[in-house]
């Protein structure tokens, strides 16, 4: 665990880390480690990530003036930081309710280190993690490896020129972080474009912030909570948040598990081969028919009943990967 103090003209509020002295930009600095680094915001739009402050950070830099600070932009950083937005306090209850983020945070660490651990290759890295001080106040953070950018930014850059081929390539990929993850008995329950990293051009998953499964620090109340990212649920999400614990003369499967993450992925994949995502019921003709191998693989990942999605990872691996041959062999 490593802990390290911001310079006390930095401050925090809703919207993110405030004070980043752009005059005198050299003071912009933070030890970690016994390694000095200079942070800058990750996005000049402001931080991404609804409770967390994402800053990028770098070492073995020289900076005297503000058109220095401005070229950094030039360069990679060593790695990103990630804070919490909210202070945090020491001592914490076993049981926690559904939206404390700092215990969802511990966990997320925690379920990084354990896939990592593992030597898992889909999996984003985590190096440090502690607390940092920022004008006097506690607050969680931990650094992780450099992406080069997300799914959904890598599509809109890239839509024009990727090749069968290569969306194939992904989505094994993807499926293999997701493996990672099951194999360790996590669910992610958070799968997204923006949770989807390239690295040094392989594709990890990221922001575990959702992560449930086997025992972890914290555990949460979660009956009939909304889990998981809009636009890209489960069905089962949708069960737990409108049906469970509600008495009704119905009972459906409020059930989140591998399962869950199997039907979001099948979404990321869609959204892969043809830039929009499923609603409802699909047929053949609403899919992209140059890709026409992959959509009863995909249809069967989105199957509203869980019983007739795929029961194992490995089982979309090997028919992605014989439609891969094929295409080699062609």
């Amino acid at each position: 665990m490593m802990n390290f103090n911001f310079p006390n003209f930095i401050t925090v509020d809703n919207k993110g880390l405030k004070g980043v002295n752009c005059n005198k930009p050299e003071l912009n600095l933070i030890t970690i480690d016994k390694t000095d680094y200079v942070f800058k915001p990750l996005s000049s739009r402001g931080n991404k990530g609804g409770n967390s402050i994402i800053l990028k950070i770098y070492s073995n830099v020289s900076i005297s003036s503000s058109e220095d600070y401005d070229l950094l932009e030039d360069r990679t950083p060593d790695k990103i930081l990630k804070i919490m937005k909210k202070p945090f306090n020491i001592g914490f209850r076993k049981k926690e309710v559904y939206y404390d983020p700092h215990k969802r945070f511990l966990n997320e660490i925690e379920a990084i280190q354990i896939c990592n651990s593992k030597n898992s290759l889909n999996v984003i890295n985590l190096y440090e993690y502690g607390k940092c001080i920022i004008n006097k106040r506690n607050y969680l953070y931990y650094t992780m490896e450099v992406a080069d950018c997300d799914l959904k930014d890598f599509i809109e850059k890239n839509h024009s020129i990727l090749d069968y081929e290569s969306k194939i390539k992904f989505c094994i990929e993807l499926l293999e972080g997701l493996k990672e993850i099951d194999l360790n008995k996590f669910y992610h329950r958070d799968i997204k474009p923006d949770n989807i990293f390239i690295v040094d051009g392989k594709w990890k998953i990221g922001d575990l912030g959702l992560v449930d499964g086997r025992q972890l620090a914290y555990e949460f109340e979660e009956t009939a909570k909304f889990i998981g990212p809009r636009g890209w649920i489960s069905p089962e999400v949708m069960n737990k948040y409108l049906t469970e614990g509600k008495k009704f003369k119905h009972t459906f499967d409020c059930v989140i598990d591998i399962q869950s993450d199997i039907f979001q992925m099948g979404k990321i994949f869609w959204y892969i081969f043809q830039h929009n995502t499923p609603i409802g019921t699909v047929k053949p003709q609403d899919f992209d028919l140059d890709y026409k191998e992959i959509y009863p693989i995909i249809k069967r990942m989105i199957n509203y009943d869980k019983r007739k999605r795929f029961q194992s990872i490995d089982e979309i691996i090997k028919l992605l990967k014989a439609i891969e041959r094929k295409l080699l062999l062609n």
